[in-house]
């Protein structure tokens, strides 16, 4: 009887890990994403601001010619097919060497680690990614 006990108290035990271990980390909500991010890459140097009103203000700098600043609306958004949230960005042109091109509506995936959000543009390796300040006011 004793060995029974012990097999169900190591199988409640198992169980529990399986349960624990399979729980999803909390997901980045909207008020989260707010803030000022930037990205440094080979074409030049980019700044993204993301305002609680829902507009976005993007600045960037290439070696030798006048920056260029663009602005418009942002979503967010936690419905989609890889079951994150991703930032939406319309008539956005990123300029990471792979992506540059026309004006279109972005979509950003979002991912925080240690306090720090990221904001990439899509999962190859290495990654796109705009990296913002953990404690960035409003994107101002």
């Amino acid at each position: 009887m004793r060995h029974k006990d012990f097999g169900i108290a190591g199988c409640a035990l198992l169980l529990l890990f399986v349960c624990w271990a399979c729980q999803s980390k909390p997901s980045v909500g909207k008020s989260r994403v707010v803030g000022a991010y930037s990205g440094q890459h080979d074409n030049g140097d980019e700044r993204l601001a993301l305002r609680s009103d829902g507009t976005y203000v993007q600045r960037y700098q290439k070696a030798g010619v006048a920056p260029q600043e663009v602005s418009d609306r942002w979503d967010f958004k936690t419905e989609n097919s890889s079951r994150r949230p991703v930032v939406v960005l319309h008539n956005f042109t990123p300029h990471f060497p792979r992506h540059d091109g026309p004006k279109k509506d972005w979509e950003l995936a979002v991912e925080e680690d240690a306090g720090m959000i990221r904001l990439y543009v899509d999962s190859t390796v290495p990654r796109d990614i705009y990296l913002g300040a953990p404690d960035a006011n409003d994107g101002k």
